[in-house]
């Protein structure tokens, strides 16, 4: 409670208690979204532990790295473990270079229950998942934009997967994926990417924190070719133009950073070293290795 002093106006004291108020009001409706905050453990441990428990509500994860490929199967193995574990939910890919399909998730999700589910339920347990996923394709940042105010304003159009996901309960949208979003900027100058770039920003922090859910983002950036997987740091390599065209704003709203290196691919198995880093105070990061096939996976 705020006492005001007697010495000032009356006018002044009513403007004041406004104020007060409205910084309340916000303060008491930013614990209430706080405390729907959620954690969901992926299906490897040593993933669980560099996240500090797994992903998270109202959180944006952004992966960088250069092959699109393993990241990209890494984001649909976790996205296909999170349905399998939670029935109710439903999960949001954004594509901006036409991948994942959906005869890939087919062939990903049907690796994963195999070892699950026996030949008698695998069909029915596939289709369950599978009909949660809902895919988008977006070719420009005008149009990704468009998509991101219909999911905030609750207007679901332009698309048939968007008609599909019309009708439905938006608390039950967890995971928002967006593949590729350095993609839509290759062909802008700094300044066009830089503003595009910052309205993004405020509009995933928007939707994250008020539609309670976890938003990964994966973006490819060729230039990491040399970087020193010991010694990388996403944040003194945003700023290097060579790196990145993004803008502060951008990175400001970003609260886990994954550096994704592959190391080799045998036998169906592809192994990555991925190093996290949760902020700039934490800059040393976690590294740790896990590898995946079309069966999941493994730490």
């Amino acid at each position: 409670m705020v006492i005001l002093s007697p010495l000032i106006s009356e006018e002044l004291k009513i403007s004041c208690s406004h104020v007060v108020s409205i910084i309340d009001d916000y303060s008491r409706d930013s614990l209430l979204k706080l405390q729907e905050k959620r954690t969901f453990p992926t299906s490897s441990r040593a993933l669980n532990s560099s996240l500090g428990g797994g992903l998270r509500t109202q959180e944006i994860v952004e992966l960088v790295g250069f092959d699109h490929l393993s990241i990209g199967e890494l984001l649909t193995h976790i996205t296909i473990d999170h349905l399998y574990n939670n029935q109710n939910f439903e999960a949001l890919i954004i594509s901006t270079n036409g991948s994942p399909n959906e005869y890939e998730l087919y062939q990903i999700c049907r690796g994963f229950l195999e070892k699950k589910e026996t030949d008698k339920h695998i069909d029915d347990s596939i289709f369950n998942v599978l009909r949660r996923i809902y895919i988008i394709n977006c070719l420009s940042d005008i149009h990704l934009s468009k998509v991101l105010d219909d999911l905030l304003e609750g207007r679901f159009s332009g698309g048939k997967s968007l008609d599909l996901f019309k009708s439905k309960d938006r608390q039950d949208l967890t995971l928002l994926q967006i593949q590729g979003l350095s993609s839509l900027f290759d062909n802008m100058d700094a300044k066009s990417t830089k503003c595009s770039s910052a309205l993004l920003a405020i509009k995933l922090r928007n939707l994250c924190t008020n539609s309670n859910c976890s938003i990964l983002i994966s973006n490819f950036q060729t230039a990491l070719l040399s970087s020193n997987s010991a010694s990388y740091d996403p944040y003194i390599e945003s700023d290097n133009p060579a790196f990145s065209k993004l803008s502060q704003k951008w990175h400001s709203s970003i609260d886990t950073k994954i550096y994704v290196l592959p190391l080799k691919k045998k036998e169906q198995h592809t192994r990555i070293m991925i190093k996290v880093i949760k902020s700039k105070r934490e800059r040393s990061g976690r590294i740790c290795h896990i590898s995946f096939s079309k069966q999941g996976i493994q730490d």
